[in-house]
């Protein structure tokens, strides 16, 4: 008995002291997969808090993980409408991560969460039947762009709008009578010669087409014609050469397109997603579910979408004598001090005028866009302009005013002030109407030296109110300018009038004769041309292979 008790208890301590040191070796795993427990259980717990909300604010929240500076993992609930720096910068780091790793099951996740619910993704299909284009060019020279062509060109479409002479323009076929569908999820390329019309084919697809053009045919969007919809909104032409702001980085003018444009349909689409989710019990992946979140939120400053694409893809100085108070030429010398400085107010403005031809092509590209009015683009120019013409205005009389000698009182020297404030603004006013007006740098900086020429002419009286009504009314004119008046330019193509060549017309013969004349080889017969048609070309392939 006492051995088989003691038999018992070697084994038990046998035993135990085995189950210690298995427990020794299995601690650490079982330590991370209690580890794990928790930090899936502050996961749940965290996303069905989010889940609780309405849909409103559910759509607004997501979940980021983070690594800790001791290593633990913590799952925190941000808010993707107001997300701070460090926020940011965590969903470009999982962006970087995810371009990284694999760009295309990212966005097959992407793709794969939405079909799981059954939302089907917006899709475009285009038709266009039985379209063509036509229009009226000049031929041979007088297509190309001289002075002497565009001074008679003007005199042609003058005389031709009251009917005294008649148009010298040809007509021709650009496109005739053609007709295709544009798939949808697909890549279609078009390919052609040139001057075959595949820019005014694509031109003609956008809506983007000259008023001057006649244009035949049907165009639709999903059997929606031009007439039912707004297409600057649902498709762009970009040209080879694009224009953008050239003070803009490539974030910033991202970020702008994206701000101008809006979310779309995203916010809407992720809202019925999440409502989907919600009533189907499906948890998605939280990192998945803030990026999308994050790119369907309106008034963000810098958007993910924009980290997505890019990770994818004077000094014044003066001296002056002293002058005198004492005759009357020394009072002609402080008027002509005067003068010339108005004058030097005023031409300062006419850097307004390269400024805005220089950004003028651009606007026109976002304003056919439909980016915003002409007038929340001229409005912002103006009021930003206030604080550089109080700057230069301030830092001029300051540096003239008391070394010149003029009259000591603080009144004179504020009325003095505005009325370089006053010169300033109707100057801005005045040359970045001209620009807009011009369109182009010769034309625009004829105008404008021509204008500045005539008010040295003519000017030599300061009224201060005036000034103050003349830069609200160049202000206006310029948003109207901006309004009505299109860019410069005509992108058809030059057409050789073969009919008035004396060459063409030339019999073989006499063709022959004056080859011979020329240095080289002459070709001893006529050339001709060879034509194929209907051409089957099979091979047979062996049964073996088949």
């Amino acid at each position: 008995m006492a051995m088989g008790f003691a038999g018992e208890g070697l084994v038990g301590s046998s035993s135990r002291r085995a189950s210690g040191f298995m427990d020794v070796w299995n601690e650490p795993a079982d330590a991370f997969r209690r580890s794990r427990e928790v930090v899936d259980e502050e996961e749940e717990l965290r996303w069905a808090a989010i889940e609780r909300l309405p849909t409103y604010d559910r759509v607004r929240k997501g979940l980021l993980k983070q690594v800790v500076e001791d290593g633990k993992v913590v799952h925190n609930e941000i808010d993707l409408k107001h997300m701070g720096r460090q926020e940011k910068k965590h969903l470009a780091d999982m962006i970087q991560k995810f371009v990284d790793e694999d760009n295309e099951k990212f966005l097959r996740t992407v793709k794969e969460r939405v079909d799981r619910v059954g939302i089907e993704s917006p899709t475009i299909e285009v038709r266009y039947e039985h379209l063509s284009v036509e229009g009226n060019v000049h031929v041979g020279s007088r297509a190309l762009p001289t002075l002497l062509n565009a001074t008679m060109n003007a005199i042609e479409a003058t005389l031709g709008l009251v009917r005294i002479a008649p148009s010298k323009k040809r007509q021709i076929n650009i496109l005739q009578d053609i007709s295709g569908i544009v798939k949808p999820s697909r890549m279609t390329l078009l390919l052609g010669p040139p001057a075959s019309g595949k820019t005014t084919l694509l031109l003609a697809l956008a809506g983007k087409l000259d008023k001057d053009l006649k244009v035949t045919g049907k165009i639709t969007y999903c059997g929606h014609e031009f007439n039912e919809f707004v297409p600057q909104r649902t498709c762009a032409y970009i040209s080879q050469h694009d224009l953008h702001n050239g003070e803009m980085t490539v974030r910033e003018t991202l970020d702008f397109s994206g701000r101008c444009l809006g979310v779309g349909t995203r916010y809407d689409m992720l809202a019925e997603l999440s409502r989907r989710e919600k009533e189907a019990g499906i948890k998605p992946d939280p990192e998945i579910d803030a990026l999308m979140k994050s790119t369907a939120m309106e008034g963000q400053e810098t958007t993910v979408i924009t980290d997505y694409v890019l990770k994818v893809n004077t000094y014044i100085g003066a001296t002056m004598t002293t002058m005198h108070h004492r005759t009357i030429a020394d009072g002609g010398k402080y008027f002509g001090a005067l003068f010339f400085s108005l004058l030097n107010v005023m031409f300062n403005g006419m850097a307004e005028l390269a400024m805005t031809v220089f950004r003028i092509p651009v606007f026109h590209k976002q304003r056919d866009f439909l980016f915003y009015p002409p007038w929340a683009y001229g409005l912002p120019i103006w009021v930003l302009r206030i604080p550089l013409s109080f700057v230069e205005s301030a830092i001029w009389i300051i540096l003239t005013y008391y070394t010149i000698g003029f009259a000591p009182a603080a009144s004179r020297f504020f009325r003095q002030f505005l009325a370089y404030f006053c010169i300033h603004q109707m100057a801005l006013g005045l040359f970045r109407f001209l620009g807009a007006v011009g369109r182009t740098l010769v034309v625009a900086n004829t105008i404008g030296i021509s204008t500045l020429l005539l008010v040295f002419v003519l000017g030599g009286f300061i009224i201060a109110k005036a000034m103050v009504g003349f830069s609200l009314l160049f202000n206006v004119l310029f948003v109207l300018a901006l309004t009505y008046l299109n860019p410069f330019g005509d992108s058809k193509a030059i057409i050789p009038d073969d009919n008035n060549d004396p060459k063409k017309n030339k019999p073989l013969s006499a063709q022959a004769v004056e080859g011979a004349q020329r240095r080289g080889m002459v070709l001893p017969f006529q050339p001709l041309s060879l034509a194929f048609n209907h051409i089957n070309y099979y091979v047979d392939m062996p049964a073996v292979s088949r």
